[in-house]
C-alpha cells in the first residue's frame, strides 16, 4: 500500500479539462478556462477532490436540453457544479 500525495497545479487543472472536454466537448474558451481554475482551486490537488468536482462538471455539462449541443459555461453554473462537488467531497 502507498499513500498518494496532492498533485501539483499543472496535473490537477490537466485532470479536470479532461472531466470537462470529455463530458461537455467545449472549445477551450475563456470561461473553460476560468471553470478549470476555480475547480482546481477546490480540490486541493487531492485525486478524490478532483474527481468528486470532476464528475460534478461532467455531469452538469452531459444534462442539457434537447437540441443544445453544447452547454455554456455560466457563473450559475459553474456555482451549481462547486456546490455539488462539495458536497460529494465532503461525503466521501
Amino acid at each position: 500500500m502507498f499513500d498518494l500525495e496532492a498533485l501539483d497545479m499543472a496535473s490537477k487543472k490537466n485532470i479536470i479539462r479532461d472531466f470537462i472536454y470529455n463530458g461537455g466537448g467545449l472549445d477551450q474558451t475563456i470561461e473553460y478556462h476560468l471553470w478549470v481554475h476555480k475547480i482546481s482551486e477546490q480540490t486541493n490537488g487531492w485525486p478524490q477532490h478532483i474527481s468528486a468536482y470532476g464528475h460534478s462538471a461532467s455531469n452538469y455539462l452531459q444534462h442539457r436540453p434537447p437540441g443544445i449541443n453544447v452547454k455554456p459555461l455560466t457563473g450559475q453554473g459553474l456555482d451549481e457544479v462547486l456546490n455539488d462537488g462539495k458536497r460529494k467531497r465532503f461525503q466521501y
